[in-house]
């Protein structure tokens, strides 16, 4: 896809590569410690995307 878009129109490929970038954050300050390492142990799993522990994904 890369190739392609080069290759046909360099132009639009440039604009894609320089873009304005969003500001990267840092939110770890905002999770609380006990909470962030469990989501660390489980980095694998939606529990760290969804920032909420293996627990509130089970019923019962």
């Amino acid at each position: 896809i890369y190739w392609r878009l080069l290759s046909t129109d360099p132009a639009a490929a440039k604009e894609v590569v320089l873009a304005e970038k969003p500001l990267i954050s840092e939110e770890t300050d905002l999770i609380e410690p006990t909470l962030l390492d469990e989501l660390i142990c489980h980095i694998s799993s939606l529990a760290s995307v969804y920032h909420k522990p293996p627990t509130a994904f089970v019923e019962g």
